[in-house]
């Protein structure tokens, strides 16, 4: 058979074997509800936040009373802080209606405030300077906020590629094993096909599915908190899901894999993959060059190491494919 009809046959498999995966309702839940859980808990935290905690989420503001406000205002908003008039700013804290107030007694300034923090602190620089106190506070710049948000959002983005590679292990074991005790290989095995294409086809199959979940749950985190670095997670990850399939897919497709049974060639395929995720998190220098453990070193190559995991983990679901080839018939035994 010609290269052309082997990789059309490939394509139709992958077609065929992509939508009875999607008509499995709990393979569309389990791609699927990462993304959701992930984004229901973010705007369930905001949601909370804002109706339980409104206070923490508002600009912070400094309670005065209008001729302290005329008087010091335009210094107290030079240090970021909204200026609110209260008719009695002694007890605006104790009362509730306000984080921190201030008020002048015959001794000078007096600061009060539910809780320390930069902006009592801010708080308190305006008004010594203000009221020309003897020593000053200068107050330290507020950290990156924004660079904070985008690396914790990154580790989660991190967590869900995870996942999704996990995932690929036992949907390709899974696949492997139904097909061979619903009869689907022995009915595949007289296609004039090389046999080789029936595992490529799978192969490509759960690599589309899982690629395109995957990037939908990222560029959903995406939008909701900026990540960090989201389309390299998008990249590695989806090459680690695809290749972990693979490797799941031949676990069960040896020739052993009908007297081995399920657990154990699923327990060897995920020691292989965690060993590989562990490999680029704790030698990043070493795991940027190999698929899977690429995922664990995101960040730590550039181009080449990069398209040198993509040519390897290519590499890896060819073998697994050829494997499947040559011993897929042991699984109808």
């Amino acid at each position: 058979m010609s290269g052309r009809r082997a990789l059309v046959a490939v394509a139709v498999g992958a077609g065929a074997t992509l939508l009875r995966l999607l008509r499995e309702g709990f393979v569309v839940r389990a791609i699927a509800w990462p993304g959701l859980l992930a984004a229901g808990a973010v705007v369930g935290a905001a949601l909370v936040a804002g109706q339980v905690g409104g206070n923490l989420t508002a600009a912070p503001h400094l309670a005065l009373s209008a001729e302290d406000a005329a008087a010091v205002g335009a210094a107290v908003e030079a240090q970021g802080l909204v200026v609110r008039v209260d008719p009695d700013p002694r007890t605006a804290v104790a009362a509730g209606r306000a984080e921190r107030a201030a008020w002048t007694d015959a001794e000078g300034w007096v600061l009060a405030a539910k809780v320390a923090g930069v902006s009592s602190l801010r708080a308190e620089a305006a008004l010594r300077e203000e009221a020309g106190a003897a020593w000053r506070i200068e107050v330290p710049a507020d950290p990156p906020r924004r660079a904070q948000v985008e690396e914790q959002s990154g580790r989660m983005g991190g967590l869900v590629a995870v996942l999704f590679t996990l995932y690929g292990v036992v949907m390709g074991a899974g696949l492997a094993w139904r097909d061979r005790g619903e009869g689907v290989v022995e009915a595949s095995l007289p296609l004039p096909v090389p046999a080789w294409t029936h595992g490529a086809a799978r192969i490509l199959a759960l690599a589309v599915a899982l690629s395109v979940g995957l990037g939908a749950t990222l560029l959903l985190l995406h939008g909701l908190l900026a990540m960090d670095r989201p389309a390299a997670l998008a990249l590695h990850g989806g090459l680690a899901a695809s290749v972990a399939a693979a490797v799941g897919l031949a676990a069960v497709g040896g020739p052993r894999a009908g007297r081995a049974g399920f657990s154990a060639p699923l327990s060897r395929a995920l020691a292989l993959t965690a060993g590989l995720l562990g490999l680029g998190a704790g030698l990043p220098a070493v795991g940027m060059w190999l698929p899977v453990a690429s995922l664990g070193a995101v960040g730590q190559g550039g181009i080449l190491s990069g398209l040198a995991a993509l040519g390897s983990g290519g590499a890896v679901m060819a073998a697994c494919a050829a494997w499947w080839g040559r011993h897929h018939g042991g699984l109808g035994r």
